[in-house]
């Protein structure tokens, strides 16, 4: 139970920016919960592997956010607003609708781990080589520096 309801949470902040979207998601997240999606989803993580997250309406976006709130040193979103650049600078090849969003196809899961990601890790280290440090602020409002890690890289370009 503890495990869906922070997945629930996950797909509710991942969707939150488009409106009324993150609450239907939800609902067809739990409608969708099956007896095994907890198995599917800790054999997902075992393996960081993005189709396994894809469960109960979740698709490649939602599925990349798992992985980055898990494995945030290795992972990045991969959204339609920072494909837009990827795209365009020749980083990756995907399916896109008309609108600009993500189509859930085995290709583009393929150029997640090929292409996407590669390209957010290697952004990181070439900061972190140059000596750069990312900045934020905490929950108290203190400044808080550390390298670059991937998910950092995909905020940036969002």
């Amino acid at each position: 139970m503890n495990l869906k309801e922070i997945v629930c949470a996950i797909v509710h902040w991942k969707m939150a920016s488009q409106g009324g979207r993150a609450n239907l998601k939800v609902d067809n997240l739990r409608a969708k919960w099956g007896n095994d999606t907890a198995k599917k989803l800790i054999i997902a993580y075992r393996r960081k592997e993005l189709k396994l997250s894809e469960i109960g309406g979740v698709r490649i976006p939602t599925g990349t956010a798992f992985l980055r709130f898990l494995f945030p040193d290795e992972h990045g979103i991969m959204d339609s607003r920072v494909v837009r650049f990827t795209q365009e600078k020749n980083i990756t090849r995907l399916d896109l609708r008309d609108d600009g969003y993500i189509k859930d196809t085995h290709k583009n899961r393929e150029q997640y781990s090929k292409s996407y990601n590669p390209f957010l890790i290697s952004e990181a280290r070439q900061l972190n080589k140059c000596g750069a440090m990312f900045e934020d602020v905490d929950e108290n409002g203190n400044l808080v520096k550390s390298k670059f890690r991937p998910c950092d890289i995909e905020m940036a370009l969002f």
